[in-house]
């Protein structure tokens, strides 16, 4: 996998991590409780290129899985700060996905409410 960060990149192997250069992704995790919010802190806790920050304004993105009636409110907030976000948060009503959609026209956004390995090849 490879991420992209204007004009610097990170080549990232699973058992093997090779830098072009040095840098951290700052992450903030909405959701940071629940089943995937737990283990996206636990993989980004053991991860050099991560730092798990308090905040969206302290963050370069936001990850989201919290609840639905907070993606829209949160991302409100990245747009605010100027960010970019992540949200595979579930059960949004259409309205919710409407407004989910029309920030990303806005903000740098992945939406992908399910991120199971097979819905998303």
């Amino acid at each position: 996998m490879t991420v992209y960060r204007g004009e610097q990149d990170i080549s990232c192997e699973p058992a093997n991590l090779s830098f072009k250069t040095q840098i951290v992704i700052k992450i903030v995790i909405k959701g940071a409780s629940g089943k995937m919010g737990s283990r996206i802190s636990a993989l980004a806790e053991r991860d050099p290129v991560f730092r798990i920050v308090p905040t969206i304004e302290e963050a370069d993105v936001m990850i989201d899985f919290s609840h639905p009636d907070a993606t829209v409110p949160n991302l409100q907030t990245v747009k605010a700060a100027k960010k970019a976000a992540v949200v595979g948060t579930t059960g949004h009503s259409p309205k919710q996905r409407e407004e989910i959609e029309k920030m990303g026209r806005q903000i740098p956004l992945v939406f992908s409410p399910n991120t199971s390995v097979g819905v998303n090849l």
